[in-house]
Order: structure tokens, then C-alpha cells, then sequence
């Protein structure tokens, strides 16, 4: 999100040059690179979305299957003593650094 907004304070930088610039006597007319650094910011916009938007699907698929495998086992009946030893070393679910809690 920080690099999205990035782009756009650069885009306004871009939007501030002014159309000619004057070096003494020479005029130069800066709408042409105005624009292709506008496009370039686009695109890099664009390509940023997308890798953070693959980088959510993997880690959304990810959890998914966690989460399909985890309830699968907490299903289990409990009938003895290394039924319930299972279904808590189940329960027990590594949390950011891998530091494990309960549900």
C-alpha cells in the first residue's frame, strides 16, 4: 500500500513540471517526457498490483488448505486418551514466528 502511494505523490510531482522549461535562450517543451513518465508510473503501478495480488492468492490458498486440513482432524471423535493427544497436537497452530497457541 506504501508503494502505491508512492506513485502517486510521483505522478503529482510529475503532473508540476511545467510545460517548457527555459535555459537562457532555449525553451524546452517538456509535455512529451511529462507524459511517458506519467505512462511509466502506470505501469509500474500496474505491475506492483500484480505481484502483491499473486503474493495474497498464494497466501490466501495457503491458509485455505490450512484451515481444510486443521478442521478435518478437530472433526475427529475423541474415544481414548492418543485420540485426544492427537486432536491437541492439532489444535496447536504456529502463529506469526512461529510461536504456537490453542484455538
Amino acid at each position: 500500500m506504501f508503494q502505491l502511494r508512492r506513485f502517486l505523490v510521483l505522478e503529482a510531482e510529475i503532473d508540476s513540471i511545467q510545460g517548457t522549461h527555459s535555459i537562457g535562450a532555449l525553451a524546452l517543451k517538456t509535455s512529451n517526457l511529462k507524459l511517458q513518465l506519467r505512462n511509466e508510473s502506470r505501469l509500474w503501478k500496474v505491475q506492483y498490483s500484480t505481484k502483491v495480488h499473486r503474493q495474497a492468492k498464494t497466501a490466501m490458498k495457503t491458509l485455505s488448505e490450512y484451515i481444510r486440513l486443521t478442521s478435518s482432524k478437530l472433526k475427529l471423535d475423541v474415544k481414548n486418551i492418543d485420540n485426544l493427544r492427537y486432536v491437541m497436537v492439532c489444535s496447536l497452530v504456529p502463529f506469526g514466528d512461529g510461536a504456537p497457541f490453542f484455538l
